[in-house]
């Protein structure tokens, strides 16, 4: 099924006993879109993909404001195309809806979109009370994720601001310009914090392509003081957690969640073999 197709189908879904359709924001719309299998392939960006979707289409999707979106008139008489279930006899290497979504998804005018989005943001993408056991130091990769669904992106090269954590307490927080993050968190393993941090939250200033590259962002000229105060805002809510806040808007950025290092995964197994093998 086409992303525009997926994300009308969620929509379309959202009617409600008084036959009103109810807004959703964009990335729970691409959580109910993988959640029912709406697509073959989700790719690595899905909320960007999603969110470029449906700023395309403004005769079909109304914004109402931080991120939120809901059918107009024309977005609510569209007849969704069925997904295309290909005979076992029509199988190859790639069946036919595969190959139209991977067509879909190189769409230049959806790339112009992912680009022009990142370009509103401060801050891009972040992780959250990241595991330092979950990060293989030694290769320097830093992986995460849409969800649990979507591609891996690696942020090795990612710039921006980042939060030591012991336990929940906040201990330390740096800026990597001149290096990425994970160049700066690797030297925190080596020097006077190196026994005091088992967490970090990371907050990048670089945005990530379609195809999961990192895009670094030049000096940002002309930012809006609005933006720049809400993403301010949002680095201390998403860092300290006050009970009674949660940023959530199209101005700050991405949420990835932490990929434990295939390495680290392998080690792991190996050790839990070991030790049932030790049991018999």
């Amino acid at each position: 099924m086409k992303w525009i197709d997926a994300i009308i189908t969620v929509l379309q879904n959202s009617r409600t006993e008084n036959d009103l359709y109810e807004p959703m924001h964009y990335v729970d719309i691409t959580n109910a879109i993988i959640d029912g299998n709406l697509r073959g392939k989700f790719g690595r960006t899905p909320q960007n993909t999603v969110n470029a979707n449906i700023t395309t289409h403004p005769n079909i999707f109304s914004s109402l404001g931080l991120g939120l979106y809901g059918l107009t008139e024309e977005g609510q008489r569209y007849k969704v195309k069925e997904k295309y279930q290909p005979s076992i006899e029509k199988q190859q290497y790639v069946d036919d809806e595969e190959l139209e979504e991977i067509q879909e998804d190189s769409d230049p005018q959806i790339n112009i979109e992912i680009e022009k989005e990142n370009k509103s943001k401060i801050i891009k993408v972040f992780g959250m009370f990241w595991d330092r056991n979950k990060v293989n130091w030694t290769d320097g990769k830093m992986e995460g994720q849409q969800n649990s669904k979507s591609d891996p992106i690696d942020f090795k090269d990612i710039r921006g601001i980042y939060l030591l954590y012991d336990g929940r307490e906040v201990i330390y927080v740096g800026q990597a310009l001149d290096s990425s993050i994970v160049k700066r968190l690797k030297d925190h393993t080596r020097d006077r914090l190196s026994g005091r941090w088992d967490r970090f939250s990371w907050f990048g200033l670089d945005g990530i392509n379609p195809d999961g590259t990192i895009a670094k962002t030049e000096d940002m000229l002309n930012i809006n003081i609005g933006d720049l105060i809400n993403s301010l805002e949002g680095i201390l809510i998403e860092g300290l957690e006050p009970r009674q806040n949660r940023k959530q808007g199209n101005k700050f950025g991405d949420e990835y969640i932490q990929v434990i290092d295939y390495e680290i995964q392998k080690d792991q197994a190996l050790k839990v073999c070991i030790d049932l093998l030790g049991k018999k």
